[in-house]
């Protein structure tokens, strides 16, 4: 028979559990037993427990048969059990504890949701008193101070609590000071005889999730991070109730500017330089400015991680040429022969291959290093102004980027064909990409890899739609998927994958009538046309082709020309704040960017290339001139 227990000891205040009782003993025979075994242990609940005769399932009785009448939580589970036999177990913890400490476990329901059986043994035992009053001055700490048992001797010996604390926080005496007038302003509205709902009131108001309180842990996370940033003057003053929800503000406001260093990722800098400046009767409305500026910035984000990408690559690509072991001349001049269609040495190919395998297992490597060197020499206010900058200017970064520096023709599939009124000009060399994407400000220049990827099920051209005296009205993308060939039917799928005029605004009518004409003289086309097409473009060097656009598309950049870090930091700069704007990719290669180990690049870019050094070295001594790559 399985028997639920409860009992109280001045020793070690209230223990529980549940036993197996094999011998079918009587409730007052087992209640006896338990008593007896209180009576007779030493200080703690555990030598309580091995004094019991008997097996036990469980230390600790289940939530569901105290929650109700000590933190005001019903549950439906008490319906499995007796109702006299749980009206005496309730009333055992009842007659147990201090009117006050009932009081705290009402008010601060969080402790015995999660703690029940601890809090219930840490108010019945020991100094009361002190452990009462420890559990109302530091709110925000009570699931520490019942759980971790090294706080019961300091509260029972009544010595001074705050330096503890400080020390398990890690907080200086400064921030604690601080740290306290969070705890002493929670306590006063939490313990306020006004006030019948305890935390609840004081947790929704301090931070509020998707409609919901936070916890009081969450609460108090929040509360040391605004302990380390602000200084006490920066708090507000008095003691009143109007005072103590003012010092909340500062907490509502640390939790937004914490949402919102998440989201840009760029470090803490940014948001200490508006901590410090806040004064105590500003932290509201500086909250509601935040919160304005956070909307505003919603898409930020986008612009960081590409500039930082773009960093990145700019300094992979500066300490690849500045390592011993890496031919880049070789890898630039082995790439421009396989783009332009050239036969390849058998031993250039590898060591290409090589090349593009090794840096693509780390493409994923983080940029949190150089976002934060960018957030230690910016504020939200330059962020913004730059991500404006972006929004203008990214596609020509774009454009210029990840075009490739030497000129790629290649058979055009239409060539120059009448639509309508106007004239459909196919874009058939990586030049006339950056040109038009240089005209139409768009970064149509940086699409040369998505048709030189051109095979059997899959291809895509771009067009210039222009007038008959050669003024540019649109520059249209059509894509080709293959399909089941039937008779009388089209053998590809085309489609108007996107359509832009100048500064990507929507083309016009007549331009659009014109793509949709284009895109019906592509469908007439036969299956042998197109494939003779792709045949052209696509080589049995095709997979390495396609090794290198990955690793161009990894890196942003086409990271294999020898100019990119120069040509990266140019086009960068504006984006960058104003005393990083005159540093080469060599300065940022050969700084020691100061950061923790999990997130400084540095060390992670020098491993990489002295692993691909290490492979590309293996690839030697011999350079064959026969046979061709196949």
């Amino acid at each position: 028979m399985l028997c639920e227990f409860i009992v109280h000891s001045p020793a070690f205040g209230v223990s529980s559990g549940v036993l197996l009782n094999l011998e079918e003993s009587d409730l007052q025979s087992i209640a006896a037993t338990v008593d007896r075994a209180a009576g007779e242990a030493a200080q703690t609940g555990q030598d309580f427990h091995e004094t019991l005769p008997y097996h036990l399932v469980s230390t600790a009785l289940p939530y569901a048969l105290l929650s109700e009448p000590l933190t005001g939580v019903a549950s439906q589970a008490l319906e499995d059990y007796p109702e006299d036999q749980v009206e005496a177990l309730q009333s055992v913890a009842l007659s147990a504890l201090t009117s006050t400490a009932l009081e705290i476990m009402k008010r601060l329901p969080d402790i015995g949701a999660s703690h029940l059986n601890e809090t219930l043994n840490f108010l019945t035992s020991g100094d009361i008193e002190a452990r009462s009053q420890a559990l109302i001055s530091y709110p925000m700490m009570a699931e520490t101070l019942v759980t971790n048992r090294k706080f019961r001797a300091i509260i029972d010996a009544r010595s001074e609590l705050g330096p503890v604390i400080a020390d398990e926080l890690g907080l200086t005496a400064a921030q604690m000071r601080v740290y306290s007038r969070f705890e002493r302003a929670i306590s006063h509205l939490t313990f306020d005889p006004g006030n019948s709902d305890g935390a609840t009131p004081v947790k929704r108001r301090c931070v509020t999730r998707f409609g919901h309180a936070t916890s009081m842990n969450n609460i108090q996370s929040i509360a040391v991070e605004a302990a380390q940033r602000i200084r006490f003057d920066q708090l507000p003053a008095g003691a009143d109730a109007e005072a103590h929800v003012r010092v909340l503000e500062v907490l509502d406001f640390t939790d937004t500017a914490l949402n919102f260093e998440k989201t840009l990722d760029v470090g803490p800098a940014p948001f200490d330089r508006i901590f410090r400046r806040i004064s105590a009767t500003d932290w509201g409305s500086a909250r509601s400015r935040l919160r304005d500026q956070k909307s505003k910035m919603w898409d930020t984000h986008d612009y960081l991680r590409n500039t930082a990408r773009y960093l990145t690559s700019a300094i992979l690509a500066q300490k690849l040429q500045d390592a011993e072991g890496i031919d880049m001349h070789r890898i630039s001049s082995t790439a421009h022969q396989l783009l332009s269609e050239e036969e390849l040495h058998a031993d250039d190919a590898v060591y290409l291959s090589t090349f593009a395998d090794r840096l693509q297992e780390k493409a994923w490597m983080t940029c949190r290093s150089v976002l934060q060197v960018i957030g230690e020499h910016a504020s939200l206010k330059t962020i913004a102004e730059a991500d404006t900058r972006w929004h203008h200017t990214h596609g020509q970064i774009d454009n210029e980027m990840m075009a490739i520096q030497q000129n790629i023709e290649w058979a055009p599939l239409l060539d120059e064909i009448q639509v309508g009124s106007l004239v459909a000009k196919e874009l058939s060399s990586t030049d006339a990409l950056i040109q038009q994407g240089r005209r139409e400000n768009h970064c149509v220049g940086s699409y040369s890899r998505h048709v030189l990827d051109a095979n059997h099920q899959a291809l895509m051209l771009l067009f210039s739609i222009e007038s008959p005296d050669g003024r540019i009205l649109s520059t249209a993308e059509l894509t080709g998927q293959k399909m089941q060939i039937q008779p009388d039917g089209p053998s590809y799928s085309w489609q108007v994958t996107q359509h832009k005029a100048k500064n990507n605004a929507s083309p016009s009518r007549e331009a659009e009538a014109a793509a949709e004409a284009l895109r019906t003289r592509l469908e007439d086309l036969s299956a042998e046309e197109v494939q003779t097409y792709a045949d052209r473009i696509s080589t049995n060097q095709g997979n390495l082709k396609e090794k290198l656009s990955r690793l161009v598309n990894a890196c942003g950049a086409n990271i294999c020309e020898t100019d990119m870090p120069e040509r990266t930091m140019q086009l960068i700069a504006p984006l960058l704040p104003k005393s990083l704007r005159g540093l080469s990719a060599a300065d940022w290669a050969e700084a020691a960017i100061p950061h923790d180990q999990d997130t400084n690049i540095l060390p992670r870019l020098d491993e990489c290339i002295s692993k691909l050094s290490s492979d590309l070295a293996a690839l030697e001594p011999a350079r064959e001139t026969e046979p061709s790559c196949p």
